[in-house]
């Protein structure tokens, strides 16, 4: 018999590193966003999340933490993460 095999593609995974803008500590438990997906950054500051892929150039992500202001920023259009200071 023949068996066959469906792929689906599920998205991009990107990187993005949270520090505060002025200290350039990292910022653990900051939160990133795209649609209704979030997840929280580790004690680095480092935050997965996998973006649609057929949205990659429009999208943007939300990334917020607790006592910083929030900001949206496109995600990086390469494997290497993204640096994104908070205020």
């Amino acid at each position: 018999t023949k068996d066959t095999v469906e792929v689906k593609a599920i998205g991009i995974k990107v990187n993005l590193d949270i520090r505060n803008w002025l200290t350039g500590e990292p910022i653990a438990g900051a939160t990133v966003g795209v649609n209704k997906d979030t997840v929280k950054s580790d004690k680095t500051g480092r935050a997965s999340i996998v973006i649609p892929p057929d949205d990659d150039h429009k999208i943007k992500l939300s990334v917020g933490a607790t006592g910083y202001l929030s900001q949206t920023v496109k995600p990086p259009h390469s494997s290497d993460s993204k640096e994104v200071a908070l205020v």
